[in-house]
């Protein structure tokens, strides 16, 4: 069964690697190693290469050197930027194979969307898995 990723206890667990215990940073280290398992996923599905990370300022607004789309309102309430990442995550879940977690996962970002709480990194790690996942990143 694959447990979702707590992003505070993934924060507070990176923060021990750097303990001065040994074995305190080792406890953590095994404890990452299978809190990313239990989710059914790689550490290749959690970091994103330097060259899909924020652009910066540019990203956040949405402007055309970024290409990200910005989040300003279109038809039917939604912005560009829910637009582009509901159709990502449709791609996402269209793709055999895909985990229970990853699925939730997704499905808590379309929940996301509809209550107006989606977030311009959210979007960014839409984005960037997209990359990772077609080979363009």
């Amino acid at each position: 069964m694959t447990e979702p990723l707590n992003r505070d206890e993934i924060l507070a667990l990176l923060e021990r690697l750097g303990a001065a215990d040994d074995a305190e940073a080792l406890a953590a280290a095994r404890a990452l190693h299978a809190a990313v398992t239990d989710a059914g996923m790689a550490w290749d599905d959690l970091l994103v290469s330097e060259d899909e990370g924020d652009d910066g300022d540019a990203a956040e607004a949405g402007d055309a050197e970024s290409g990200e789309p910005a989040a300003t309102p279109v038809p039917g309430g939604k912005t560009a930027r829910d637009a582009a990442a509901l159709a990502l995550i449709k791609k996402f879940l269209a793709r055999p194979g895909i985990t229970e977690a990853f699925r939730d996962e997704m499905e808590g970002y379309k929940a996301d969307i509809a209550g107006g709480t989606f977030a311009d990194e959210d979007h960014r790690y839409l984005s960037a898995l997209d990359k990772r996942l077609s080979g363009k990143g």
